[in-house]
C-alpha cells in the first residue's frame, strides 16, 4: 500500500514538473496592441515643420494675388456652409466616395483615418476661394480639398495629386528643401486641384517628389523670399525689415520690442525671446503683416495691429 501511495505521489510531481516547464503562449494581441500605440504615438508634424508650411502658404498666396490663412480648432472659418476644422469631426466624411474618419492633431498621429494638422483658405479675400486641409494617413502626408456646392448630410472631399502644394507639404514633413513659388506654380496649383476631383483615393502612397526644375530653384537665401508677382508689383510689403517685424510682434503679444530678436528665415521673420526661451511666446511675422504663431495658426496683420491700451501699431 505504502508502495502505490509512493508511485502516486512521483507521478503526480513529474506532472506538476511538465505542466510548469511548458512553454508559455505569447500575449499576441497585448504585443500587436503596443504596437498600433507607438505606431499612433510617433509625431509626424512639429513646430519648425508647421513654420515652414506657413511661409510656403505666404508666398503661394503672393503669386495668385491673394493670401492663405491657417484656422485651427481655437479660430474656425466658415467655408461652403460648413465650419472649418471642426467640420471634418462633426460630419460624415467621404473622399473619393468612400467613408473616412477625421480628427486634428498636432503631431499628425492618432487613430482616425486621416489626421489633420493643418487648414489653410482664402476664403475671407477670395469669393471664389480654396480650402486645404493638411493630414496624415499612416504616416504619410496627404492634402485635401472639399468640393464647393455639394456640402449635406457628407462633406465630400478629393486628395490634391500632382500638385505643387501636395510636393510641398510632403517635402516639408520630410525636412527636405521646398521648391520656390513662382507666379506660374501658383495658376498651375489652382487648376490641377480642379481636375483632381476625378482621381481615385491615394491610399497610403507618399505625395509625388518635385521634378528637378523646380528643385533647382529653390531659395537659397536665408532672406525672407519675394515672390515675381510681389516683386514687380507697386504695392510695398507691410513688414520690411526685422526691426519693424519685433515691433509688430510686440504690439501683438503686448511685450517689450527689447525682449525680442528676429532672424530671418522663407517668407519672414523669426520672433523669439532674446535671452531665455517663454513657454508659447514665438512665431514668425510675414511681409505682409500676418504672423503664424508657435501652435501653427495664422492671424491677419489687420487682427495683430488692432489698437490695445498702448495704442495704434505705427
Amino acid at each position: 500500500m505504502k508502495f502505490k501511495l509512493a508511485m502516486v505521489a512521483a507521478a503526480s510531481l513529474l506532472l506538476l514538473t511538465a505542466c510548469n516547464n511548458a512553454p508559455q503562449s505569447k500575449d499576441t494581441s497585448s504585443k500587436s496592441s503596443s504596437r498600433v500605440t507607438k505606431v499612433q504615438a510617433r509625431k509626424y508634424w512639429t513646430t519648425s515643420r508647421s513654420e515652414k508650411l506657413a511661409s510656403y502658404m505666404t508666398a503661394l498666396g503672393k503669386a495668385k494675388n491673394t493670401t492663405y490663412v491657417s484656422y485651427t480648432k481655437k479660430s474656425t472659418v466658415t467655408y461652403d456652409k460648413a465650419e472649418y476644422p471642426q467640420a471634418l469631426e462633426n460630419h460624415d466624411t467621404t473622399v473619393s466616395g468612400n467613408k473616412r474618419s477625421f480628427r486634428w492633431s498636432a503631431a499628425g498621429n492618432g487613430s482616425a483615418y486621416y489626421n489633420v494638422v493643418a487648414v489653410y483658405t482664402n476664403v475671407k479675400v477670395a469669393p471664389q476661394g480654396n480650402l486645404y486641409i493638411f493630414a496624415f494617413h499612416k504616416g504619410q502626408p496627404v492634402v485635401l480639398t472639399p468640393k464647393t456646392g455639394s456640402m449635406g448630410k457628407e462633406i465630400p472631399l478629393t486628395i490634391v495629386k500632382d500638385d505643387l502644394l501636395a510636393t510641398a507639404f510632403a517635402d516639408i514633413a520630410k525636412d527636405k528643401k521646398v521648391p520656390a513659388v513662382s507666379t506660374a506654380s501658383g495658376n498651375s496649383s489652382e487648376s490641377s486641384v480642379t481636375a483632381s476631383s476625378s482621381s481615385t483615393e491615394a491610399g497610403s502612397s507618399s505625395a509625388p517628389a518635385a521634378s528637378s526644375s523646380d528643385a533647382s530653384s529653390a531659395a537659397t537665401s536665408s532672406a525672407p523670399a519675394q515672390s515675381s508677382a510681389a516683386t514687380s508689383s507697386t504695392q510695398q510689403p507691410v513688414i520690411a525689415s526685422a526691426e519693424r517685424a519685433v515691433a509688430l510682434f510686440a504690439h501683438a503679444a503686448v511685450m517689450r520690442t527689447d525682449t525680442l530678436k528676429a532672424t530671418p528665415v522663407n517668407g519672414g521673420w523669426k520672433i523669439e525671446p532674446n535671452a531665455q526661451p517663454l513657454p508659447g511666446i514665438g512665431g514668425v511675422v510675414h511681409p505682409d503683416g500676418s504672423i503664424t504663431w508657435l501652435d501653427g495658426t495664422t492671424s491677419s496683420f489687420a487682427e495683430v495691429s488692432k489698437p490695445d491700451a498702448a495704442g495704434e501699431f505705427h
